[in-house]
């Protein structure tokens, strides 16, 4: 039981990614460039698929920014 409740919170992170994502808008590519990793790494996340490392998920949490999801900063 305690892996599916895990598993939720997951698919929950990817929903909300996606959500947040296409509200921006932009395409699983562009996030990927503004955070340093590949369009197909993101899709991995919203679907729950992969999960971010332990350190990759600190310091992202520490340095969030929501500008990441603006069109103002890099990439296009």
């Amino acid at each position: 039981m305690a892996n599916r409740s895990k598993q939720s919170a997951w698919e929950f992170f990817g929903e909300e990614l996606k959500r947040i994502r296409e509200a921006a808008p932009m395409t699983q590519d562009q996030l990927g460039r503004r955070v340093f990793v590949s369009g197909g790494y993101i899709g991995q996340f919203e679907q729950a698929i992969r999960k971010p490392q332990r350190i990759w998920r600190s310091e992202s949490t520490r340095s969030y920014k929501p500008e990441v999801f603006s069109s103002g900063c890099g990439g296009s």
